[in-house]
């Protein structure tokens, strides 16, 4: 786009008739759609994603985005320093926090939230429904390749059996 505003203006001062081959037209319009595809794939997942953590969180749920650092010792949440954050302000506002970051934990209350595919790059699970597990969390669980830790709070030791067996590679903790 730069360029051919740069031709225009060396055509305007030289006085020279401003137009293009047909080969510098098709690179060109592959120059600008490359870009734009990839843009409008990102915002098409990052409202894809941007809905899936509204319906979670609506069911009181609650989940945590990449550069959110969680305090071991009594799970929750520290502030988050802004210097953490390599995109711009502008940018963040212009195409919002969905379009960079990844939801990589998903604390689950009731399942009254949404599916747990929804979050591809899932990390970390946290069970605190004081139910039984169900087999479509377990589903669910067992097909996110990236799911490593799964902390559950009140369940059975049926249930923990459970889940050790579905969930063979992650770190399971009461």
């Amino acid at each position: 786009m730069l360029l051919m505003l740069g031709w225009l203006a060396v055509a305007l001062v030289f006085r020279r008739r401003f137009q293009l081959s047909l080969r510098s037209l098709l690179v060109l319009v592959v120059a600008v759609a490359l870009p734009c595809s990839w843009l409008g794939v990102g915002k098409k997942k990052a409202r894809k994603q941007e809905a899936a953590v509204d319906k979670w969180l609506s069911g009181g749920c609650a989940v945590t985005y990449e550069f959110q650092a969680i305090d071991p010792s009594d799970n929750q949440q520290l502030p988050e320093p802004e210097w953490l954050r390599p995109e711009p302000e502008w940018l963040l506002r212009l195409l919002s926090d969905d379009f960079f970051l990844d939801v990589v934990g998903v604390t689950v209350r009731h399942r009254t939230g949404g599916h747990l595919l929804d979050f591809p790059c899932l990390r970390s699970l946290e069970i605190d429904n004081g139910s039984e597990i169900g087999d479509d969390l377990l589903l669910e669980a067992q097909r996110l390749p990236l799911l490593n830790t799964v902390i559950v709070h009140s369940a059975s030791d049926d249930d923990l059996n459970r889940l050790k067996q579905t969930l063979p590679n992650c770190k399971i903790t009461r």
